[in-house]
């Protein structure tokens, strides 16, 4: 999890996705821009690793600088499953900012242990609309 959030902050995006799981689930609890705004039609959940290679695509495209920063993790784990709670802090400047802007969330990831590696097979965001 610390690693992911790593990859994303220093714009290795191959990094990140290779620490994601075949079949991995994203939950989208809202909509994270207020343009797209949740109108109910929105799937409760999507592809984790296409998700993140979209993020990650328009991300880099769209910010001079974006940092991740695990605040806190309490983490939980029985054999292959393992469970991370997260408060995370989200700093961007955008590409036509002259600041940054930051937003504080809890996100949840569900990992398995697959072979000798953790993978983040599910994630989920309380991130708030901007």
């Amino acid at each position: 999890m610390r690693a992911f959030n790593a990859a994303i902050t220093a714009r290795k995006l191959d990094e990140a996705l290779d620490l994601l799981g075949e079949g991995g689930v994203q939950f989208n609890l809202r909509a994270v821009h207020g343009f797209a705004a949740d109108t109910g039609a929105s799937p409760l959940t999507s592809d984790l690793i296409a998700q993140w290679r979209a993020v990650g695509t328009v991300l880099f495209a769209s910010t001079r600088s974006y940092r991740r920063e695990v605040l806190a993790a309490t983490a939980h784990s029985q054999g292959d499953l393992a469970i991370v709670w997260a408060q995370v802090r989200a700093t961007s400047q955008r590409v036509d900012a002259i600041t940054a802007s930051s937003v504080t969330f809890a996100e949840a990831y569900l990992l398995q242990r697959r072979g000798d590696r953790w993978k983040i097979i599910g994630m989920a965001s309380d991130r708030p609309t901007r």
